[in-house]
């Protein structure tokens, strides 16, 4: 720090935190446990930072094979001295016709859970998307709290972005992963948006549509739409490493003269299947008028895109 150095000391595992080189190291360190595990066919593993899961076809492959992988994991753990927690390792059983096996770690049996956290969304073996909706709900309400206490009866020109940039992030983060499908989970995302436009100054006795007529914005449930379609924007153009066929899309054969980009719609086979961002991003991409859809920047997308679904709620 400025002249002054820390005393030296020999790092014999792990990555220092906080170092500028410390990400690439631990990427470094860890990506031989990728190698280490044999991938059965079926098996999907993934890992952010020291985040690690993979989940398997327990109709396949038999309790000893997949334990023979924890047991790989565990083993490459204890080699680089960086000992597994059995706590914060859990099995979650998806499915109506789990055998539901029992595996241990370290020879202590993993804890078995209803739901998860991954990566800060919440995932349900039961698919629910119940539980991320509220929690997203609570933790957005408890800031738009926060931004009242602070602001008290603040001009709209105040309170208004200040939703937008402390309140807003916590509702719509990875919302193309948990978008939700049933009226129920909707609202709840909903009621803190609506809530909050009520207590901005000259907008209380209003209705919530006239009130986001008001502060041109857009309901909750058309700023997914957004998100969503600037997510297949972008992998059409190629302006992210990630093709449409790893998001479970591919473009439909359409009259050449059109010039229109269709998305193939996927057969519904039940309602929970409905809510998956490959069943719903096409309807709502095959809707779009061509003044979005052929637009040939981003900027230009998100600009069509937000005043076409104005419009929408206007009529």
């Amino acid at each position: 720090m400025g002249n002054s150095l820390s005393d030296a000391s020999e790092v014999k595992s792990g990555v220092v935190q906080g170092s500028v080189l410390g990400p690439t190291l631990f990427v470094m360190l860890t990506n031989s446990l990728l190698y280490a595990v044999k991938l059965p066919i079926g098996l999907g593993l993934g890992a952010f930072a020291d985040d690690l899961k993979f989940a398997v076809d327990v109709a396949i492959y038999t309790r000893p094979e997949v334990q023979e992988v924890i047991n790989t994991i565990a083993d490459w753990a204890g080699e680089h001295h960086m000992p597994l927690s059995v706590q914060k390792s859990v099995v979650m059983h998806c499915g109506n016709n789990q055998p539901n096996h029992t595996y241990t770690l370290n020879g202590q049996p993993m804890a078995q859970v209803n739901s998860i956290r991954d990566l800060g969304v919440i995932r349900c073996a039961n698919h629910s998307l119940s539980e991320q909706c509220h929690a997203a709900a609570s933790k957005a309400t408890r800031a738009a709290f926060g931004v009242r206490r602070a602001l008290g009866n603040g001009a709209r020109e105040l309170l208004w972005p200040a939703f937008q940039y402390y309140v807003l992030p916590i509702l719509m983060y990875c919302s193309p992963a948990w978008s939700p499908r049933l009226r129920s989970d909707i609202q709840v995302i909903e009621r803190v948006q609506r809530r909050y436009t009520k207590i901005i100054p000259g907008l209380r006795e209003l209705s919530y549509s006239e009130r986001l007529r008001v502060l041109h914005a857009l309901p909750l449930q058309d700023k997914r739409i957004c998100a969503d379609m600037t997510i297949v924007y972008r992998c059409l153009h190629g302006l992210v490493k990630c093709p449409l066929s790893s998001l479970g899309l591919s473009v439909a054969a359409t009259n050449t003269r059109s010039n229109l980009v269709n998305l193939q719609q996927r057969r519904l086979v039940s309602k929970t299947h409905g809510a998956l961002f490959c069943c719903r991003a096409p309807s709502q991409w095959n809707k779009l008028p061509a003044k979005v859809t052929q637009c040939h920047t981003i900027s230009n997308f998100k600009e069509n895109l937000f005043n076409y679904l104005i419009k929408q709620n206007c009529n």
